[in-house]
């Protein structure tokens, strides 16, 4: 939401039993997973704690700019 200077949706589904979460913006901007400097930046931390965190995650590219992605699973 800090980055993307459009409006954000956020899409929530539960297929094959895992919740799968989807946020997509008008911004054409690939996110970049980098490890953040944890003495000196304040931001950058949000990726990756979604890899951390999920199961499988990724990007997708779309004509109105991208959506990233991520799923939990029930485990």
């Amino acid at each position: 939401m800090l980055h993307a200077r459009s409006p954000v949706e956020v899409v929530l589904s539960n297929p094959d039993g895992a919740l799968r979460i989807e946020v997509s913006d008008e911004s054409d901007v690939l996110p970049l997973l980098v490890e953040p400097v944890h003495d000196i930046e304040d931001h950058g931390r949000g990726l990756p704690m979604v890899r951390d965190m999920s199961d499988q995650w990724g990007v997708v590219e779309n004509d109105s700019g991208k959506t990233v992605w991520f799923s939990l699973s029930k485990s």
